[in-house]
């Protein structure tokens, strides 16, 4: 047993030290998913960039336009009114708003840009920092409802080098 100990101990440690240097810190199951969208609202999704290193930044800018015949609203109370759901190659999943600052604080209220009359757009930007593990992640723009995300945007690609 004697023997065995400083083995076990040395395999304890390779693991740890090999979660901590590829595991996705802030990364989980896939962010809910809204029972049912905004009519006639389409969100595009753009990239400062989309090829990065480990640490850069990239600010996403995220669209919503109400091609409706009436006033929409956009977001929900208590944050921004859009996000960026951000895919892991492994298939976890991040909030861009959260991401690596797990205890953001969003202040309530509603305020009036997060209505949109027929016709008009409203765009936020939402920074996302890359991750240590390199890959092919997907992202994708959507509007913020009670419950989950909703009116995806088209997939966006962003390589981590």
């Amino acid at each position: 047993m004697r023997r065995l100990r400083p083995f076990l101990v040395v395999v304890a440690l390779l693991a740890a030290c090999g979660e901590s240097v590829t595991g996705l810190p802030f990364y989980g199951p896939p962010l809910p998913r809204a029972a049912s969208g905004l009519a006639n609202v389409n969100v595009t999704l753009i990239a400062s960039a989309t090829t990065v290193s480990p640490g850069d930044s990239v600010v996403f800018s995220i669209t919503a336009t109400n091609r409706s015949t009436v006033r929409v609203q956009l977001g929900e109370q208590c944050g921004p009114m859009m996000d960026v759901a951000v895919r892991a190659p492994s298939g976890v999943e991040q909030s861009a708003l959260v991401g690596d600052r797990p205890n953001a604080v969003f202040s309530c209220p509603l305020p009036s840009n997060f209505f949109a009359d027929p016709g008009e757009s409203r765009t936020i930007q939402v920074a996302w920092r890359a991750p240590a593990v390199s890959g092919r992640y997907e992202a994708r723009g959507a509007l913020r409802r009670l419950d989950g995300l909703s009116n995806e945007s088209t997939p966006l690609v962003i390589i981590v080098r």
